[in-house]
């Protein structure tokens, strides 16, 4: 079995978010929104669904000032 330590668990995840909002609207900034992402997953405790998990849209917003919304 293999053992991942918390920092390396977190470096996979940006780098999968990352690769998958590559060919999405926001891919010129993945950087902010993969660890946006990554940081929402992780700070869901373990029993929650990840559903739980939402952004909300603020017309005339910029993207940089999204926050993740825990339910």
């Amino acid at each position: 079995m293999m053992f991942v330590c918390a920092r390396e668990q977190k470096q996979l995840l940006l780098k999968c978010a990352a690769t998958t909002l590559s060919s999405k609207l926001v891919a010129h900034q993945k950087e902010f929104f993969s660890r946006m992402v990554v940081d929402a997953v992780l700070s869901l405790d373990e029993l929650l669904p990840l559903n739980m998990i939402g952004v909300k849209k603020i017309t005339g917003g910029a993207l940089e000032v999204g926050r993740p919304l825990v339910y």
